[in-house]
């Protein structure tokens, strides 16, 4: 099919399939939905298209996807457990009212329409989810130490530094069980590991303190009010 040869090449040309087996699911997820939501199969998503996925999920017909709703169309779509599916609702709910309405649903393809010519070609679609795809674990993360808590959708300072403690070791995060337990976790590979343990380790010591947590959580909070909410805490991802 034309939107998959566009996309499997695409992802060829990044070197994105290299043999791992996180990069293989990643590439699978973009093949499912790219030919999910590419209707006529031309190689691009039109606005239109994207919204009749939007409607597929909205399964009661009341124009707006809630969580239930979405992961469970996500659950069948993809084959991904209810924690991975509820942290990609939580990416799509862009203004986290706790659905995703008309107005997400135009965020989301204005996000993906990287060069806003009005379509999501093959090229952009990969370079958007390929992002997303990483923004997961931090969601998952997000969500274990919200539901240990208040689950008001907000990380305080606390609450914040409760986000690696599945990776301590005597309360304390070393780099190699950081890399470990990331990989066993399929949060990802050891390099993208690597890499979110170096955001954090300011000091290259191999440990991740409380002043270091508490020093990107200060980076995080842009406004200053305290606390963070998902879309701030995926900005933890290296490189952002």
């Amino acid at each position: 099919m034309i939107c998959t040869t566009l996309v499997v090449g695409f992802l060829l040309i990044l070197g994105v399939v290299d043999g791992q087996n996180e990069n293989l699911d990643m590439m699978g997820l973009i093949n499912i939905l790219y030919m999910k939501a590419d209707e006529n199969v031309d190689g691009m998503i039109t606005p239109l298209e994207l919204s009749r996925i939007y409607e597929f999920m909205d399964t009661d017909r009341d124009n707006v996807v809630s969580k239930t709703e979405f992961t469970t169309v996500w659950r069948d779509l993809t084959q991904y457990d209810t924690e991975v599916s509820e942290a990609y609702f939580f990416l799509s709910d862009l203004d986290g009212n706790g659905v995703i309405d008309r107005t997400d649903n135009n965020n989301i393809f204005a996000r993906f329409d990287l060069n806003g010519d009005g379509m999501v070609q093959g090229p952009e679609f990969v370079t958007k989810y390929t992002e997303v795809y990483h923004e997961v674990p931090f969601v998952i993360l997000f969500e274990r130490v919200e539901k240990s808590n208040n689950n008001d959708q907000h990380l305080t300072r606390s609450e914040f530094s409760q986000l690696f403690r599945s990776f301590t070791v005597g309360g304390t995060v070393i780099k190699e069980s950081f890399l470990k337990t990331w990989v066993d976790s399929k949060f990802g590979s050891v390099k993208d590991a690597e890499d979110v343990f170096t955001s954090f380790d300011a000091n290259n010591d191999d440990v991740i303190s409380t002043a270091e947590v508490g020093a990107k959580f200060t980076g995080l909070d842009k406004n200053g009010n305290g606390t963070i909410e998902i879309l701030e805490a995926i900005e933890v991802r290296a490189g952002r």
